[in-house]
Parts: C-alpha cells; structure tokens; sequence
C-alpha cells in the first residue's frame, strides 16, 4: 500500500473521516495499472477528481485533494474551496484501514458487495 501524508492533507482527511489516528491517505495499488500511485484508492475517495477515472459517475474536487495540492507547494488554494467529502464521510479508522469485505461480509454499505472471494 502507498500512502500520502502531509500536514494538510493528514488535518483536512482526519477531519472529515473522524479518524484522529490516521498516518496518510491511501495511493491506487494495482499490478495491473498503469495509474499505481498516482490516484487515492477508489474504495476510499470513491467519486474524487483524483481517483482513477470512471465515466459513469460524476467527480468533485474535494477539500481533501486540494490539501494535498497545497502541501505539494505548487499550489495556492483559496481557503474553503473544494467539497466536503459524501463518501465515507465520518465512517471512522475502521472505514480507511480495512479492506472492502471482512469475513466474509461487507464492511460498510458504501461500494461493497457481499461475496467471500474479495475477502
């Protein structure tokens, strides 16, 4: 797993998570894609500007990826630009460190089936 973590970033996405814990923003990870490393995980930042593209749904620019942006010192960003994140949003640790399904079942209602061979 990759992760980003920057003050911004780690302040805005601790925030709007309502995890105090976490260390960083978790990257795109996938031997087969060319985009490894360059986008949030879609699992965790579903319809964000920075996930990997995916034309069935509508992207946001969020407060999260402009903290990144900002961090990133190429970037000035207007203070309270961007959105508040829809998904996930207040889920906790337990929503940002597991993976879709556990045992067998799904973890949260957000993006998961219930099917035991994504365990």
């Amino acid at each position: 797993m990759w992760s980003l973590a920057t003050p911004n970033l780690l302040t805005q996405a601790r925030s709007e998570f309502n995890c105090e814990t976490i260390t960083g923003l978790e990257l795109e990870w996938n031997d087969t894609c060319t985009t490894a490393g360059y986008h949030w995980e879609k699992r965790i930042m579903y319809n964000d500007i920075m996930t990997t593209p995916d034309a069935r749904h509508l992207n946001f620019v969020s407060k999260i990826t402009l903290a990144a942006m900002a961090d990133s010192g190429w970037y000035t960003i207007v203070e309270g630009s961007g959105e508040n994140i829809l998904w996930g949003r207040n889920r906790g640790c337990t929503f940002l460190e597991w993976k879709c399904v556990n045992h067998g079942g799904p973890l949260s209602d957000e993006f998961c089936v219930n099917n035991s061979s994504y365990t």
